[in-house]
């Protein structure tokens, strides 16, 4: 056959009766850019980035004056492919060597770009910087990105694209970096910090190295700027020196100058943790949040990262570091502390500790200025600031969990159960040895032997994969079956099966509706028998060992930066993540118990979102249900199934009022609830007829949404820089729903911080957040004080911040573990 290039293995090649799109550009281009490979219009077209995903670079380049004549334009693979094989890719690479060989910048978008260019294997950590390959004597630089055609369908991926196109066709002067000093020794670094306290200084910058996440990890370096041109770092000899952190350290850190951090939480956790009084004052994490609501923290407000954006600065963690940082995480997350404790700090760590530092002061007055002119300097400072130092404490306090209970609930009801479930999945899909966990297993079942065709859009490389989304399509029944007859090549006969017992049974045959059928009931199984190990394995095994490590309590990380809306998020371990009780599933929340002679007083917004809805559209009737104090879920179930309405009823009535607001849409309900359109349709048509200026409400959404941005009552924004076609209706739905999840989140995270600042710990401590309610460990013989002071600070938050008259109540609820919570009123 003829190769569609002379370099390229075309007659070995996978790929060979597919279209092509060959490279374009001229030869003598300065500048190419690589991506994975030609879409439906680019071969139609006969030239790559022909759609939409055209548009979106040519937008790109000319943002810095670039135009798309000027460059090479080329995919790791000529030919259409949605997932090019290795194969493919192997046959095409002399091919692409040749074609970019004469660039000196190649932007590399995609992850089979970076692997070819850059060979690593994800964007994780690649991104954002310049890398280097050698090319026929010469050397290129390479900026690894996204792959343009990701915003189509995420707009968050935008500013990123931006920044990495500027770092390839802007690239900023090579900086000079700061001056940096550091000392391992006792003696040193006292005459350091005390001629830091001589200074009397306005401002300082503070960033701390541990071994480990935890709390009490140990501290091996401690980071100081004042003006960003130079900093320091005490190593950790010093630091294990409690005289000396007693002694220099903590008055330094708790003194009257500013102190500034990235993602100072953190750090003051630890120390405070270790004797330090310490408090965060300004953090260039946060106020990066505030200007870019993106969650990727490892990506968009990472300090390196950032640094690199604004700075040119390279990427300094070297590789000594990266191997201790992962040497870290390993050995915290298999519990190993003794070896935890006396793993070797690098030297090359001190300085990088004293750069972040040094970076950190040089970035805060320019993130400042930035956020004062975006109008989100009053978020971050009023809002964002007191919450870190709050948050702090609820993480120091820690909840109970009892370890003995949790044994006891693997042994006599998880265990059993999950046996059991993965008994009857075996004799569904007819194999003895099938395992529900082997990814390999159910892959093959799915799309082998059954042949589902469903119509989800699966992550790029994920396109086998048999996650949450694929196995809630084929239990709702949303596929067809692709192919005919049993994988062996019968077509009509039975499908049996022995298990290790001899045991046989005639399953199901071979016809497309009888497979069909036999994959329902797998899903069926399958959502339950993963929902079971899920509790298993996150909630039960994983907490008992570190409980009981720290003395039968749990610490979690909250995250101020981790959403777009602003609602809270938790990690390591994330305890906003317990199930709630439902059927069929272990009640995981009765594990987490009171203290001796306390009781569990948790505290929750009733519907806050919905009212937020409310005041926000100023929707008469809307408001009438919440000021008349009418449970809003109650007086449509009743609409709809009558007065006897049930438990069920009502589960579906709220599932639709929260869809409707939000512009679900019938089918959206049955793919989300199992509600059928018929029954759910009469809903959404008497919602918008009683509630007309919800609708006007979220047209108004729309258009600031065409305009760029939202902006919360607090000032939180939520910005769409590029809106395309393919995203606009998810765009605005993201709009919508910003709003009301905000201030909910906004309400709850201030009102934590309220009570954190007059709630004695004595008689009573916020042990947990979670979305709009908050968990408290009282007192017995305070608790009625303690439920008013809660109650009329959540209640009153709306007035208090944003001047709402419209009320927001809450319920409350105790009990002796968080599982089993009864109605509480004063």
């Amino acid at each position: 056959m003829q190769r569609k290039h002379p370099l390229a293995k075309c007659e070995i090649c996978p790929l060979q009766k597919a279209r092509c799109a060959p490279t374009s550009g001229p030869k003598d281009a300065t500048v190419a850019i690589v991506s994975r490979s030609p879409g439906r219009y680019d071969v139609l077209a006969k030239r790559p980035f022909s759609s939409t995903s055209g548009d979106i670079l040519d937008h790109l380049l000319g943002r810095y004056g670039v135009k798309r004549e000027e460059i090479l334009a080329t995919n790791v693979v000529l030919c259409r492919s949605d997932d090019p094989p290795k194969e493919a890719i192997e046959c095409c690479r002399e091919r692409l060597l040749s074609d970019i060989e004469g660039c000196g910048t190649v932007i590399a978008a995609g992850v089979e770009a970076v692997g070819e260019l850059v060979k690593a294997k994800s964007l994780n950590g690649t991104r954002g910087y310049v890398h280097h390959r050698y090319s026929k004597g010469h050397t290129q630089r390479v900026i690894a990105t996204f792959n343009p055609a990701v915003v189509i369908r995420d707009d968050s991926t935008f500013n990123n694209l931006v920044k990495d196109f500027g770092l390839a066709l802007n690239p900023k002067p090579k900086p000079q970096l700061p001056d940096v000093r550091w000392t391992n020794e006792t003696r040193e670094a006292s005459d350091w910090i005390t001629g830091i306290n001589n200074q009397d200084l306005d401002s300082i910058t503070v960033d701390i190295e541990t071994k480990g996440l935890r709390a009490d990890a140990d501290i091996v370096a401690i980071g100081l700027s004042a003006t960003g041109n130079k900093a320091i770092s005490i190593g950790e000899h010093p630091l294990r020196d409690d005289n000396f952190f007693r002694d220099y350290v903590a008055p330094l850190i708790s003194g009257k100058s500013s102190f500034l951090y990235h993602n100072g939480k953190f750090d003051i956790r630890n120390l405070r943790y270790h004797g330090a009084n310490a408090r965060v004052d300004e953090d260039t994490m946060l106020l990066s949040w505030a200007l870019d609501e993106n969650s990727d923290e490892e990506q968009v407000h990472k300090l390196e990262y950032l640094l690199m954006s604004e700075f040119g600065w390279p990427n300094y963690e070297p590789p000594t570091v990266r191997k201790f940082k992962a040497d870290v995480r390993r050995l915290e997350r298999e519990l190993k502390f003794d070896e935890l404790k006396a793993l070797e700090v690098p030297d090359d760590l001190y300085k990088y500790n004293a750069l972040d530092a040094a970076g950190t002061a040089l970035l805060f007055p320019v993130l400042k200025e930035r956020a004062i002119n975006d109008h989100v300097w009053g978020v971050y400072k009023d809002y964002l600031i007191p919450a870190a130092n709050a948050l702090v404490k609820v993480e120091l306090q820690g909840i109970n969990y009892d370890t003995e209970a949790a044994c006891d609930l693997l042994e006599e009801e998880v265990w059993p159960a999950l046996s059991k479930l993965k008994t009857e999945l075996q004799w569904i899909v007819g194999d003895g040895n099938y395992n529900p966990n082997s990814a390999q297993q159910n892959a093959a079942l799915v799309y082998d032997n059954w042949k589902v065709i469903h119509n989800l859009r699966l992550p790029q490389g994920k396109e086998r994969s048999v996650d949450k989304s694929v196995y809630a399509e084929i239990k709702a029944g949303r596929f067809v079956i692709g192919g005919f007859g049993n994988v062996d090549g019968r077509q009509d006969s039975d499908t049996k099966w022995q298990d290790n017992q001899g045991n046989g049974e005639v399953l199901q045959t071979s016809s497309k509706a009888d497979k069909k059928a036999a994959a329902i009931r797998w899903a069926q199984g399958f959502a339950d028998f993963k929902a079971l190990d899920k509790q298993r394995s996150t909630y039960i095994e994983g907490m008992i060992p570190v409980a009981l490590h720290n003395g039968n309590r749990l610490y979690t990380n909250f995250k101020l930066h981790n959403t777009v809306s602003g609602r809270l998020s938790s990690s390591g371990p994330n305890l906003q993540n317990i199930t709630r009780v439902k059927p069929d599933l272990p009640n995981i929340r009765e594990l987490f118990v009171a203290s001796d002679g306390r009781t569990l007083l948790n505290i929750d917004y009733s519907q806050a979102e919905l009212r937020a809805i409310g005041k926000l559209s100023n929707d008469p009737e809307f408001a009438r249900v919440y000021r008349d104090g009418i449970d809003f879920h109650s007086l449509v179930a009743e609409r709809f199934y009558g007065p006897n309405f049930t438990k069920e009823n009502r589960q579906t009535a709220k599932n639709i009022n929260f869809g409707v607001a939000y512009l679900q849409t019938p089918e959206t309900f049955q793919e989300k609830h199992g509600i059928p359109v018929d029954e759910a349709r009469p809903f959404v048509e008497w919602w918008w007829k009683n509630f007309p200026q919800v609708r006007e409400w979220t047209n108004d959404i729309a258009k600031q949404v065409r305009a760029g941005e939202v902006i919360s009552p607090f000032g939180n924004k939520r910005r769409f820089p590029i809106l395309t076609k393919e995203n606009i209706n998810a765009c605005i739905r993201e709009g919508i729903n910003f709003l009301p999840q905000n201030v909910a989140a906004f309400l709850t995270t201030y009102s934590v911080t309220q009570l954190v600042s007059k709630l004695n710990t004595s008689v009573g401590s916020v042990v947990l957040t979670v979305h709009d309610s908050i968990l408290l460990d009282v007192v017995d013989d305070h608790l009625p004080d303690c439920a008013l002071l809660a109650k009329g600070i959540m209640e009153r938050a709306a007035k208090e911040t944003l001047g709402w008259e419209f009320p927001f109540q809450v319920d409350m609820q105790i009990g002796q573990n968080w599982g089993n919570l009864s109605d509480f009123s004063l």
